[in-house]
């Protein structure tokens, strides 16, 4: 919610009142879930205007838009901003001795690192702001991207250093 505030004052489309009538909190589950819906939603107003070319439409998009299957470029610059996030909270979980794999809001599940999944929660809207100002360069192309044989986006060389300096 923060983000979309501060957001609206350079995007009038985003409309974070709206957001909020749009989310009912019935489960915490069903709470987070119409966040994201809406969160997206709003946000992909912003993609949208700063590169209309890229067609973003959701996390979910075409295909199953996180890990490796990013079905357009904002998603593979998400995907791989996130997978960013996701090392550097591993590396602090495991310098400080903690069990990855127990976390409080993601299910425990073998092979899964729940408490890694929880905290990065908190750093998402880092990743996201870091994305908008790459693409408020307004530098980059098609090009700059990669489509693999399967047809999911990836980023360039170039395009990842960028995308890392702006989360630095």
């Amino acid at each position: 919610m923060n983000l979309l505030n501060q957001l609206s004052a350079y995007y009038p489309e985003i409309q974070p009142n709206a957001f909020k009538e749009r989310v009912i909190a019935e489960s915490m589950l069903t709470y987070e879930g119409n966040m994201a819906i809406a969160y997206w939603h709003e946000i992909g107003k912003v993609f949208n205007k700063l590169y209309p070319e890229f067609r973003f439409t959701d996390r979910n998009g075409r295909r199953h838009s996180w890990n490796m299957n990013a079905s357009d470029e904002i998603n593979a610059l998400l995907n791989y901003g996130y997978a960013i996030l996701e090392s550097e909270i591993r590396k602090g979980i495991n310098a400080i001795g903690l069990d990855s794999s127990i976390g409080f809001l993601h299910e425990l599940k073998d092979g899964r690192s729940s408490l890694v999944y929880d905290l990065q929660e908190l750093g998402r809207w880092l990743i996201d702001l870091s994305v908008i100002q790459l693409l408020e360069e307004k530098k980059l192309k098609k090009s700059d991207f990669i489509v693999t044989e399967n047809y999911n986006i990836r980023l360039r060389e170039s395009t990842a250093k960028a995308l890392i300096e702006k989360v630095r």
